[in-house]
């Protein structure tokens, strides 16, 4: 018996900037797909996000990260990345929250396909913007930057 391994699947994203125009953002992202394709890995969703400017700490908008996040199953939202300190009333207060019992936990349904693995950005990114793309969901990401 033969037996296929598995394909990683990716979500390629791309970001326009008012420097490039549709054109070269529609053959930039065809590009990133054959190479992606080339690399062995399925394609299963593109997006594309108009940006003035590639600042702060996301590539992405609020929508859009909520669409993402539908595709991969995370959250949509992007916390703080700082170290939260407690006081120690509210560790108390989270301590006696924890013995509480937990929510029934959802199975996940197994006719659903698998979910993406990576986010690949057609732009270059900061590191910073990385780990925000990362907060949708928890998967690999590339960043390819401009030619």
């Amino acid at each position: 018996m033969e037996t296929n391994p598995r394909v990683s699947r990716a979500i390629l994203v791309g970001i326009q900037v008012p420097s490039v125009d549709d054109v070269a953002h529609a053959a930039s992202i065809e590009e990133l797909g054959r190479l992606v394709k080339t690399l062995g890995y399925e394609v299963v969703a593109t997006m594309s996000q108009k940006r003035d400017e590639i600042g702060g700490g996301t590539v992405l908008g609020k929508g859009r990260l909520e669409e993402l996040a539908a595709i991969t199953g995370g959250t949509g939202v992007v916390g703080s990345m700082a170290i939260p300190h407690k006081s120690k009333a509210r560790e108390r207060f989270e301590d006696a929250d924890a013995k509480k019992p937990d929510a029934p936990q959802i199975e996940p349904d197994p006719e659903a396909p698998p979910k993406p693995e990576f986010v690949i950005v057609d732009h270059e990114i900061s590191p910073s913007q990385a780990r925000a793309t990362s907060s949708v969901q928890p998967v690999r990401r590339c960043s390819i930057g401009p030619a």
